[in-house]
């Protein structure tokens, strides 16, 4: 197996990597009108990653959300077309 081939595989299945939180925004939901078939749209706590010279933007959780702050560095799952993080509170804590 080339180098090339194990980092797509390692990508594939993803990789821990450490994450930059560079920008936070919360939108609010709209309750739509469901009498006219609009059912409106969910809020979303977006969270902005740098990662690898890249920046993702990803929905968390609210508790999630208010617990991260602009600047921190997490650790952050990094697959090959999209990037996760860990949003289960662990009997440690956050790591």
């Amino acid at each position: 197996m080339t180098e090339y081939e194990i980092e797509e595989e390692t990508v594939k299945k993803g990789r821990l990597v450490q994450a930059k939180v560079i920008d936070k925004k919360f939108i609010e939901g709209d309750p739509g009108n469901p009498l006219m078939g609009d059912t409106g749209s969910p809020e979303k706590h977006l969270i902005t990653l740098y990662v690898h010279e890249k920046m993702r933007i990803i929905d968390v959780k609210s508790d999630v959300f208010n617990q991260i702050d602009v600047g921190n560095e997490i650790k952050a799952y990094e697959y090959k077309e999209r990037i996760t993080i860990e949003q289960e509170k662990r009997k440690s804590g956050w790591d």
